[in-house]
């Protein structure tokens, strides 16, 4: 299902904090299903986020869960994803190694790896990731960071800035927040969150380009 396939691996910087939080999305403002987003610090001082959607819109159904894992320094080490549509399943799979990255993508039973190496002179930390838990940005902070693509097989340049402390309404209730946004240098993606002061959203938008999808998604956070 394209919507599923759009938001496949959402490059998001969701700071880790052994939270869990659950929300409900819409796209183009129409109802499309809930999600929950959990986050965590791993022993070695790296984290890991999962994103798990369960999508109801226009009449399809289908689940996808997203795991996302990165090193004490912000470097990606390993992505799994995993997409339900119907009947039909495909699960993907990403090791990210010292000079290349080997993606596996298995549906109906079959496999096919394909090896990926990274821009020549390029870095592949992604700092952002790391933020409101191992550091501390501050007010107008700018990470400009390579991020891996694998519907196009291919790295795309993202500017992620801490805009700072800010107030956002999620229904009719105001939170204290910190704003941050990240822009896909390549396709145009923009992407803005309110975020807690343990770096789990109250609120977060994704608008992108493509007209075959959606060009808005929101999540808003559910009351506890």
């Amino acid at each position: 299902m394209r919507i599923l396939a759009a938001l496949a691996f959402l490059s998001l910087s969701w700071p880790a904090s052994t939270t869990e939080q659950k929300y409900t999305f819409t796209i183009d403002s129409q109802s499309a299903g809930t999600c929950t987003m959990m986050s965590t610090k791993l022993p070695d001082g790296g984290v890991e986020y999962v994103v798990d959607l369960k999508v109801d819109f226009s009449g399809h159904t289908g689940r996808q869960r997203q795991e996302m894992r990165y090193d004490k320094d912000g470097k990606p080490t390993l992505a799994e994803l995993s997409i339900e549509d119907g009947t039909d399943k495909t699960v993907q799979k990403i090791v990210f190694g010292v000079a290349s990255l080997t993606q596996t993508t298995t549906t109906k039973g079959k496999s096919e790896d394909k090896l990926v190496r990274y821009p020549l002179g390029r870095d592949m930390k992604q700092p952002s990731q790391l933020w409101f838990l191992v550091t501390h940005p501050k007010t107008g902070d700018v990470s400009y960071e390579m991020i891996y693509d694998p519907k196009s097989a291919s790295f795309h340049r993202h500017k992620r800035t801490n805009v700072g402390p800010t107030d956002v309404e999620v229904d009719g209730k105001k939170y204290r927040s910190f704003q941050t946004t990240d822009l896909d240098m390549d396709d145009n993606t923009a992407t803005t969150q309110w975020v807690d002061a343990q770096g789990m959203p109250f609120r977060l938008i994704i608008e992108t380009s493509s007209r075959t999808v959606g060009q808005t998604m929101e999540f808003d956070r559910v009351k506890s």
